[in-house]
């Protein structure tokens, strides 16, 4: 079973809509996954933060690797990490997809004019525990709350992409 929440990117910014249906891999440690392809063994939960350049945005993604993160934890705090990360020095790991991109965030954000792009994806893998995750009511709470993070985020000018929220589970899952 397959079920999809996904917010356009078009909705918000119709000259990315483009990067929605691209191939992007997040690199999480030393795992790197598609985010349109959930397989059965990499059972954990993770979010990750992809910044962007305008001028560069069909080309560039940088991956800022926050550590994993649960929604346990305050949207407040997340929120906080970006903002550090946003206008610090910080070098990032850079993204295997499409292409090396080795500019610091400080440069980044000038290039971008101070609105670094974010894109959120949340993945829920296929065995994630079925006491926290085997009601519809539990993701629908966890999805709330990132509806509420992405407003936060625009409202402290961060230029939102788009958000593409996966969950897959075996037939417990109803």
């Amino acid at each position: 079973m397959n079920i999809v929440f996904s917010v356009d990117a078009n909705i918000i910014c119709p000259n990315f809509v483009d990067v929605h249906v691209s191939p992007i891999h997040d690199i999480i440690g030393d795992i790197s996954i598609d985010m349109y392809n959930c397989h059965r063994h990499m059972a954990f939960t993770y979010d990750a933060i992809i910044y962007q350049t305008k001028k560069d945005h069909g080309d560039s993604f940088i991956n800022i690797k926050i550590k994993k993160y649960d929604f346990d934890n305050t949207i407040e705090d997340l929120i906080l990490k970006l903002e550090e990360h946003q206008f610090s020095s910080y070098k990032p790991e850079i993204c295997d997809w499409p292409i090396p991109f080795s500019a610091t965030l400080d440069e980044m954000k000038w290039e971008a004019e101070d609105k670094l792009i974010v894109w959120i994806s949340h993945r829920n893998a296929y065995w994630w525990k079925k006491i926290e995750t085997n009601s519809y009511e539990k993701m629908k709470e966890r999805y709330e709350k990132m509806e509420y993070l992405i407003k936060q985020l625009i409202d402290r000018n961060f230029l939102f992409l788009g958000i593409d929220i996966r969950i897959q589970e075996d037939d417990w899952f109803q």
